[in-house]
């Protein structure tokens, strides 16, 4: 039986759009170009610090906890869990929406992050 290239075509976008395609761990920031400055971490070991550059070093502003379930993502700070819903997810940007409705309704229900490339020790 042969399928059809459309079909094959249709179900190779389908897998590439998936959310699960993109790595979320590594280092983002919330603007372009503003990794000297700001650094979102998803650590592979779960940790997910914020970090600033302050007179020269590194220094951890926020330490968080995460981790990943699809298209899901539970962060926990402090006790309380925010659970937020990959939009988007490549090598370069991730859109994340809170799923809490008050936070949305606060202005804070979205956050775009930009990858960051490794850093120079």
């Amino acid at each position: 039986m042969r399928v059809p290239t459309t079909l094959l075509l249709i179900f190779g976008l389908m897998l590439s759009a998936s959310a699960d395609s993109g790595q979320l761990a590594g280092e983002w920031s919330n603007e372009p170009g503003n990794c000297d400055e700001l650094r979102i971490v998803y650590g592979e070991d779960g940790r997910h610090p914020t970090e600033i550059q302050a007179d020269g070093e590194w220094v951890i502003v926020n330490e968080s906890l995460w981790k990943r379930d699809g298209e899901v993502v539970e962060v926990t700070t402090d006790g309380q869990t925010e659970t937020w819903q990959i939009d988007h997810l490549d090598d370069e940007r991730a859109v994340l929406i809170n799923q809490d409705d008050q936070a949305r309704e606060l202005g804070a229900g979205e956050v775009e992050l930009f990858r960051c490339p490794p850093r120079e020790d």
